[in-house]
């Protein structure tokens, strides 16, 4: 298939009480898909581009609800492996309504997206003919198969003439400033075109 972005990343289910209530008072909660490398692929896709989403789901109905919401939003979804016996990321999301803050709670550890490996996908298959590989500083932050998978994912592209795009999407929650710099610091030089967060 020959796509203008290829994105690898994970996607989560995002949780969230209606009407700015709070989630420890929750009877109810709104779900949508969510995930940052997911959004750069459906963004695309509803501009017109042709994209896929690459990535593992639960061989369950949640993994039915990530596929058939990529196939809505015009994303292809034939690199979505289900896997069995594993779970869907999942965030919970509490907007802030002045003066208080919003709050995202994350649960997503031993997510199938976290369990991808470097052999899980053939990368140069997967990329032949794309114009851009995209993920981000959340992906390689997952697990350390997803780090060694990010590499595989970025030296397929090169091999396949892909431009490399990369939004460095530093998050707390997952790693220190120290483990990220050292990572970050090894991709970097494969990457052709860099989103960076603002300077703090």
């Amino acid at each position: 298939a020959m796509y203008d972005l290829v994105s690898l990343g994970e996607p989560l289910w995002r949780l969230s009480p209606p009407k700015h209530e709070r989630l420890r008072r929750a009877t109810s909660l709104d779900v949508r898909l969510a995930g940052a490398q997911l959004n750069v692929a459906a963004n695309l896709a509803r501009l017109g581009k042709r994209t896929a989403f690459v990535s593992q789901i639960p061989n369950n109905e949640l993994g039915v609800l990530v596929r058939d919401t990529c196939q809505s939003y015009g994303v292809d979804v034939s690199h979505l492996r289900p896997v069995p016996n594993t779970r869907l990321g999942t965030v919970y999301v509490e907007s802030g309504a002045t003066p208080r803050v919003g709050v995202s709670i994350f649960d997503r550890d031993g997510s199938a997206a976290s369990l991808i490996e470097r052999s899980s996908f053939d990368w140069d298959e997967v990329l032949r003919g794309t114009r851009l590989a995209h993920t981000d500083g959340i992906f390689p932050a997952l697990s350390v198969t997803c780090r060694e998978a990010t590499f595989e994912f970025l030296a397929a592209a090169k091999r396949q003439g892909c431009t490399t795009t990369f939004d460095v999407n530093y998050r707390e929650h997952l790693w220190t400033v120290e483990q990220a710099r050292q990572i970050l610091r090894e991709i970097l030089p494969h990457i052709d075109i860099l989103a960076t967060n603002r300077s703090v």
